[in-house]
C-alpha cells in the first residue's frame, strides 16, 4: 500500500496556505470598500483589483501551497502547466463574475445597489 504524506513539511504549508488566503482576501475586501466610494470606470477597476485579489491569492494561491506539501514516498510529483494556469484563470473568472456582476447586469428591480 502506498503511503501518501499530506503534511510533509509539517504544519509550514497548510499555516502559509491559510495566511496567504487570508490576506488576499482581506486584500479583495479592501478594494471592495473602495470601489463602493468611485464611480464609473473607476469603480470596475477596484472590483477588477478585488476579484484578481480574492481569485487568485484568496483562492488558487492557498489551494497551491497546499498541493506543494503533498508528497508520495519514492514517486515525483509533477504539475501540469497549462492546467495550473487553467484553473488560476477559471478562479480569477469565478470571482470577477462575482464583484462585477451586479454592476454589468441589471436585475429586475434595477441597477444593483452596488453600482
Amino acid at each position: 500500500m502506498v503511503q501518501v504524506h499530506n503534511f510533509s513539511y509539517g504544519l509550514l504549508n497548510p499555516g502559509l496556505a491559510y495566511l496567504t488566503s487570508c490576506l488576499g482576501c482581506f486584500l479583495g475586501l479592501q478594494c471592495t470598500a473602495r470601489a463602493r466610494a468611485m464611480q464609473g470606470a473607476q469603480r470596475i477597476r477596484w472590483l477588477l483589483l478585488a476579484a484578481v485579489s480574492i481569485g487568485i491569492t484568496g483562492i488558487w494561491v492557498m489551494h497551491f501551497i497546499a498541493m506543494l506539501g503533498f508528497t508520495i514516498p519514492g514517486q515525483a510529483i509533477t504539475y501540469n502547466v497549462p492546467a495550473v494556469a487553467r484553473s488560476s484563470g477559471s478562479a480569477s473568472r469565478a470571482c470577477t463574475t462575482w464583484a462585477c456582476g451586479p454592476c454589468a447586469c441589471p436585475t429586475r428591480w434595477g441597477t444593483a445597489r452596488a453600482c
